[in-house]
């Protein structure tokens, strides 16, 4: 003989989670600029930074990803760093953003600046946005020597 069916409400169901953010740029650039009435520019978005020689310092630089359907509230994210080659982790930089209500799902620039940062040796680095512990976005700049420029050499 079965139970007789329960009168009492069942349980709601679980919330479902939130769809990730939608990450419409994620850029490398020189500086941001905002101006008075909240808008930004970016200035010198970069994809290869020349120096001299490496081991370098390069900057200043400032990592922007333009971002929507955060949500109202305390959010946390971080721009994470890689060599491209190899996937070696050079670095995290942490973000903790309290959303307003009013830009709930609006676009947001989210930002990292850095007065410089330490290069061991030339070539392409991957730059990743992480959410919630997820890569959501990502893309890449290389550091690079300028070409020397001199006489030419002997026999050419």
């Amino acid at each position: 003989m079965s139970a007789p069916p329960s009168s009492a409400a069942s349980p709601p169901p679980p919330p479902a989670s939130a769809p990730p953010p939608v990450v419409h740029a994620l850029l490398v650039c020189r500086a941001v600029r905002r101006g008075p009435g909240g808008e930004i520019t970016l200035a010198d978005v970069v994809e290869v930074l020349a120096v001299d020689e490496v081991p370098a310092r390069v900057g200043p630089l400032c990592f922007v990803a333009f971002v929507r359907g955060l949500g109202a509230g305390p959010c946390q994210g971080a721009f994470r760093l890689s060599d491209a080659a190899t996937g070696a982790p050079i670095g995290r930089l942490p973000l903790a953003v309290e959303v307003p209500a009013g830009f709930a799902d609006r676009q947001v620039a989210l930002q990292v600046e850095l007065a410089e940062l330490p290069v061991e040796r030339g070539g392409w680095l991957t730059l990743a946005l992480e959410w919630d512990g997820a890569e959501i976005a990502r893309t890449r700049f290389a550091v690079g020597t300028r070409a020397r420029r001199g006489p030419p050499a002997p026999g050419a």
